[in-house]
């Protein structure tokens, strides 16, 4: 089953992961934190307890949320005061995951702060105001990342088109003429998908930022 055309499968991106992997494949980081995001989610603590005990801390790692390229799998999930901790083996002798170890390899080199993030179902919420608080969440996978810092690319949990324009204007920062180019990108790819959402795919995500 390919996750990306699961329609209520969340994506958020964290530049968090500051380890490299190890001559073995290990590496380790934050999966998610409980900070407040850019699409007014925060995270609490708890909330993937069940989850990781249901799964027993082992979920898959792929690369950019893309299971084509499934690069290894957690071996420990634990919830501490900063996040989602997790440590994860590359699968070494596959293509994807060795390709992803020279990734992390060549990011600490040069000390580049890799991204870190994770694909869920939410099981449980409140508001508190306009922020929506996550309670329980179904951890489904955790990826590594190029694009950490640019949140302003996906687009989950975006209502509408004009909701969508204004937060990339008000919140991220960008122009009037920006925001125009990149809901254009939006919409002709949910014409392209006939409507249906899908933020974790990783051409969509190439295509907004091809417009800046």
């Amino acid at each position: 089953m390919n996750l990306q055309h699961r329609s209520d499968l969340v994506i958020k991106a964290f530049p968090l992961l500051e380890a490299k992997a190890d001559e073995n494949g290990t590496f380790s980081g934050y999966a998610a934190t409980y900070n407040l995001d850019l699409q007014g989610d925060k995270i609490l603590p708890g909330a993937f307890a069940q989850s990781i005990k249901d799964k027993r801390g082992q979920v898959p790692v792929f690369y950019n949320h893309n299971d084509f390229d499934w690069i290894g799998f957690s071996t420990s999930l634990a919830e501490d005061g900063k996040g989602l901790a997790i440590t994860a083996q590359l699968a070494m002798k596959t293509a994807a995951g060795h390709d992803a170890y020279e990734l992390l390899q060549a990011a600490a080199a040069i000390d580049y702060r890799v991204g870190m993030s994770i694909g869920f179902i939410t099981k449980d919420f409140d508001w508190d105001g306009e922020v929506r608080v996550l309670k329980r969440i179904d951890l489904w996978e955790a990826s590594i990342t190029p694009f950490p810092a640019q949140p302003k690319a996906f687009v989950s949990d975006v209502k509408t088109s004009r909701d969508f324009e204004k937060r990339l204007r008000e919140v991220d920062g960008f122009s009037r003429s920006d925001a125009k180019r990149i809901l254009n990108a939006w919409q002709d790819f949910q014409r392209s998908s006939s409507g249906r959402p899908d933020d974790a795919n990783p051409p969509l995500t190439r295509r907004l930022l091809s417009v800046l």
